[in-house]
């Protein structure tokens, strides 16, 4: 009798061992998915941008190359932010010239805005098919000022094409084809640019998007520090506009809201703090889940938004940034 007792606890046991193999593999119900949107990080280099002030100052200037359209980048704040002029002008600032936001606190028009955006630093070098800084900066200006004229927001200027008209001025010996033609592209997408600038928002709440793998969330079982865990997971989260500077997720009991002993891991149960966008993570739990639970994503990070300022009776744009913060969450069903 003690046999078939002993037999029939053995075979219990692989019963149970099975059962949880199969559910701690299935996918995990979820509640509240927000969709995958299609994300636009803004500046990589986000140390070249500086905080929108009510003053700045001009920190530096740089001479570049004399085969160049212009013979200085300035700069201001943390001298890696440029500053640009919206007329064709020639500039007569210096280290430390005040430069004063706008008294009316005008925003540039979305196609200046269109400029700024698709080029250095808000993308890379190399996504621009430029070498250098000063390459970008150049073709950047150049098609500001022609755009700045169109658009109306150039406080002089004249009818034909300064892009054209500094190349003709130049010669040929001294032109860097690469810069006009970028100059170029710049201006055709400005003109072509008709949406809003989208930090110019009022309601940014969907700019943080949070998803669970399209739904296809598992649990299983996974070593964390030694221990096993069940582990939760792919989950991300994407900045739809902004440079992320800090992330914190929270992870809470869904009818409670008590915040949850877990760990946030990657694939492999190693431990990961301050999760970056658009980056798989997964949650450990040292004990099986909650019937549900909810994950709450609390992202800090900075939003483009250039901003205008005025020097000596002209207007010049820097890129500036505000600090802003977004939360979202989602529910994953045991």
């Amino acid at each position: 009798m003690k046999h078939i007792y002993k037999y029939l606890m053995i075979i219990v046991s692989i019963i149970s061992i099975i059962i949880f193999t199969f559910a701690s593999m299935k996918d995990v119900s979820i509640q509240s998915l927000i969709p995958l949107a299609n994300v636009n990080i803004s500046s990589p280099n986000g140390d070249a941008l500086t905080p929108k002030e009510d003053i700045l100052y001009v920190t530096d200037i740089v001479s570049v190359n004399s085969k160049y359209p212009l013979n200085n980048i300035y700069k201001v704040a943390n001298e890696k932010a440029n500053l640009f002029s919206l007329s064709y002008i020639e500039n007569n600032l210096q280290k430390g010239s005040t430069l004063k936001l706008s008294n009316s606190n005008k925003n540039i028009s979305n196609q200046i805005y269109a400029i700024l955006k698709a080029s250095y630093p808000n993308i890379s070098l190399g996504e621009m098919g430029l070498s250098t800084e000063e390459e970008a900066y150049q073709a950047e200006q150049l098609a500001i000022w022609e755009v700045a004229h169109l658009t109306k927001e150039a406080k002089h200027g004249s009818e034909f094409s300064r892009i054209q008209s500094i190349k003709a001025d130049m010669g040929s010996e001294n032109i860097n084809e690469k810069v006009f033609s970028k100059a170029k592209e710049l201006r055709d997408l400005a003109i072509k640019h008709t949406n809003s600038a989208p930090e110019y928002k009022e309601n940014i709440s969907d700019n943080l998007k949070l998803y669970a793998n399209n739904g296809q969330v598992k649990i299983f079982n996974l070593d964390v520090n030694g221990k096993k865990n069940y582990v939760v997971g792919p989950i991300t989260y994407e900045i739809e506009e902004g440079i992320v500077t800090n992330s914190e997720i929270v992870i809470t009991d869904s009818i409670g809201g008590d915040k949850l002993t877990s760990v946030l891991v990657n694939s492999e149960g190693v431990e990961q703090k301050n999760i970056k966008p658009n980056t798989e993570f997964y949650i450990a739990f040292p004990d099986y889940p909650k019937e549900a639970v909810t994950i709450t994503a609390n992202i800090t990070y900075k939003m483009f938004v250039p901003s205008i300022y005025e020097c000596e009776g002209e207007e010049y744009i820097a890129n500036t940034y505000l600090k802003k913060e977004s939360s979202n969450s989602l529910t994953i069903e045991f």
